[in-house]
């Protein structure tokens, strides 16, 4: 994206709107932190996009914005740059918050998908297909909303939309309305074993998985993971441990019976 160019001026706290597709939540804790360490010296300027119908856009400062008018403060600084509408301030929001730690994947996702971002949109309408849900704002993280987008991103870019979808399926018919079935690790081990063992046997793997609790498919993973570590492996994750536990399931009794043949 080209150097965004602003011009700094203060404008009246009444006249600034918030865009909720793609913002965070209001967080109440902060804002009061805010109002009670309030220097208007380090209040800092709001980013603000001012469409072409003349209205402003908070992209960026939405918590300082909802202090100030907890303080009663009429104007406050925004450095403005003129916005071609939702797409390009979600993108403006994107870009401008994604190297910060306090601002989650789940708001950056969000942002995405009012920017129009074709990955992310792919992957809402898998998720929408299979009868669940994106948790995107409040939701808890139980059956059908997935909070997990980091893990939908990566299990999207390893085995695509169409292994996505099968992913949810084996989970659901194993362990069907089960919270845990939807937690990140769980479908990026199922993703990872689709792509490694193209050829399953879709039957045989949602039987063996749904004789096994998910608790304790996890407890296997953090054994591998455990193992990985004391090797010294360094790219081993969560996500490869859960493959591992979830392969051994899988082939657990198979070689005997090759042997047997």
């Amino acid at each position: 994206m080209r150097l965004l160019k602003t011009e700094n001026r203060k404008i009246a706290v009444e006249e600034l709107n918030i865009a909720d597709s793609y913002q965070r939540t209001i967080v109440p804790g902060r804002v009061n932190r805010i109002v009670k360490n309030l220097d208007q010296d380090a209040f800092g300027s709001l980013t603000v996009g001012q469409r072409r119908d003349g209205t402003y856009w908070v992209v960026d400062g939405m918590q300082r914005l909802t202090a100030a008018r907890k303080l009663g403060i009429a104007m406050v600084p925004c450095d403005v740059f003129q916005s071609d509408g939702q797409e390009h301030e979600a993108r403006v929001f994107r870009l401008k918050n994604r190297e910060r730690t306090n601002v989650s994947s789940i708001a950056l996702f969000r942002a995405q998908l009012t920017e129009g971002d074709e990955q992310s949109l792919e992957i809402a309408e898998v998720v929408r297909k299979a009868g669940l849900k994106l948790g995107l704002r409040d939701e808890s993280a139980k059956w059908p909303y997935i909070r997990a987008v980091k893990a939908l991103e990566r299990s999207f870019q390893r085995v695509g939309g169409e292994g996505l979808a099968v992913a949810f399926g084996i989970l659901n018919e194993a362990w069907p309305g089960e919270d845990g079935a939807l937690q990140g690790d769980m479908i990026e081990g199922v993703c990872w074993f689709i792509k490694k063992q193209p050829d399953f046997d879709r039957d045989r793997l949602v039987g063996r998985l749904a004789k096994k609790s998910i608790t304790g498919v996890l407890r296997a993973a953090d054994a591998n993971l455990k193992l990985g570590k004391d090797r010294d492996s360094s790219s081993y994750g969560r996500s490869m441990a859960t493959y591992d536990a979830i392969n051994f399931i899988y082939e657990k009794g198979m070689r005997r019976k090759k042997a047997a043949v």
